[in-house]
């Protein structure tokens, strides 16, 4: 219980810190260009896939028909919009984290991924808050 109490407890500060200086950020004056500005107001999303109508079943996700799923996520790697994704190496699917302008462009996104327009995967979109990221605090909290 404690344990659980200390998660609940570093979650909050977590999330309060982070909506604060987002908050802060988009208060603040800025020079930048449009461009950077982009970058403070874009929000995260997760995209779930799952196996649809159109799964070959029997057959790992490397043997499925994705190739103009994977092109479709090339070019939302090249506009910046696709953080990561991959397959779920059990073949049960995969996972996509975009940054969009808010929640109608990822579901604009996931409508047109070629994946979903073919049955091949259904696609679910979660809205993301990262609390906890290697890459902008040390495990020691410094």
């Amino acid at each position: 219980m404690n344990t659980l109490r200390i998660w609940v407890v570093l979650v909050v500060v977590a999330s309060t810190q982070f909506r604060s200086a987002w908050i802060m950020a988009a208060e603040e004056p800025s020079n930048s260009s449009p461009g950077e500005t982009r970058a403070i107001k874009t929000s995260r999303f997760v995209i779930l896939y799952r196996p649809g109508e159109a799964w070959q079943k029997g057959h790992s996700i490397y043997e499925q028909p994705l190739m103009e799923h994977g092109k479709y996520m090339a070019k939302l790697l090249k506009e910046k919009k696709l953080v990561m994704a991959g397959p779920f190496s059990d073949s049960s699917g995969g996972m996509a984290v975009i940054e969009v302008d808010g929640e109608r462009e990822a579901a604009d996104i996931l409508q047109h991924d070629p994946a979903i327009v073919q049955r091949v995967f259904h696609g679910e979109i979660h809205p993301w808050l990262v609390v906890f990221d290697k890459n902008t605090v040390s495990a020691h909290g410094d």
